[in-house]
């Protein structure tokens, strides 16, 4: 499963080659994006509770993952996430960042990008002039 934002209208799903399948979900309204953003804490808070939900239909005996852009920023501090997250996450922790980090763990999954040392440019995700996510 990959959560990505789109701006792609409507409903669909779309077979590719004869593993994977494309759902998508867009809006019409101006607001785009899959996953909540800042003062969205009753969109963030049904989002994380229908993921969980999701997540307990699959039996444990399958391979699970989960890819995507979920607006938080890890940080690069694991101690006693070890499992989770590894050191190459960039700057401080935020809210969201520690959510999914919880998440994860209480789903036995990985933060990969924090597994593997990369080059900086290739850590952050989107630059803006004070800020960076990862």
């Amino acid at each position: 499963m990959c959560v990505q934002e789109t701006k792609w209208k409507g409903c669909k799903a779309k077979e590719i080659g004869n593993v994977f399948k494309l759902f998508y979900n867009g809006s019409n309204g101006k607001r785009n994006g899959v996953a909540p953003q800042t003062d969205c804490d009753e969109e963030k808070t049904q989002f994380w509770e229908d993921l969980e939900e999701d997540l307990r239909e699959i039996p444990e005996s399958e391979r699970l993952w989960i890819g995507g852009d979920f607006n938080g920023h890890c940080g690069s501090n694991n101690r006693g996430k070890e499992d989770a997250i590894r050191i190459y996450g960039v700057g401080a922790s935020n809210v969201a960042g520690d959510q999914l980090v919880d998440f994860t763990m209480s789903h036995s999954l990985r933060i990969v990008n924090t597994f593997f040392k990369k080059a900086e440019r290739h850590r952050i995700t989107y630059k803006s002039r004070d800020a960076v996510t990862d």
